[in-house]
């Protein structure tokens, strides 16, 4: 008799759960892309230079806090730019002069030396992931124009391009 009832229990136990819980997993995927956005917006500070006198062309002009970048990423990033074109070009034709870019220098605000600008991209900043929050992704840029031996008389244009790439 004992043994029907602990066979019944037993029986029994297979189809009850006495209260135990049951669970499942459930496989979660999270996709995160490289995500990078900057902005580069003009202070309003002066974009135009003027040289009146030979000690501007031979050591000249600087402009602090010209430019204004925030930048946004979930990765470290450098900041590179580079002009358009290598000589500046004369704006009442379109044609290129004989001043190379490179006689403009960028540098991020608190930095000694500047960055000389030419065709190729050049690193002017570099950043950690985060917001504009951040010291380091909210920042000015000064800019330098030396014309120096390659002054010639006239209004130039030159295009800066900006690009940012995960460090």
């Amino acid at each position: 008799m004992m043994n029907r009832i602990l066979l019944t229990l037993l029986i029994l136990s297979s189809f009850c759960t006495f209260g135990q819980s049951n669970s499942q997993g459930v496989f979660t995927v999270l996709d995160i892309r490289s995500i990078i956005s900057f902005d580069v917006t003009s202070t309003g500070n002066r974009l135009e230079y003027y040289f009146n006198n030979p000690n501007q062309i031979t050591n000249g002009l600087v402009g602090n806090n010209i430019f204004k970048a925030q930048v946004k990423s979930n990765q470290n990033w450098i900041m590179n730019v580079h002009a358009d074109t290598p000589f500046f070009l004369d704006a009442s034709d379109n044609r290129p002069s004989s001043m190379p870019t490179s006689i403009i220098g960028l540098r991020k605000e608190n930095k000694i030396d500047f960055v000389k600008v030419d065709v190729l991209p050049k690193a002017i900043a570099t950043g950690p992931r985060g917001n504009e929050k951040k010291k380091d992704n909210n920042f000015m840029l000064d800019m330098e124009i030396t014309p120096g031996d390659h002054a010639e008389p006239g209004e130039f244009y030159v295009n800066l391009v900006f690009t940012i790439t995960p460090d």
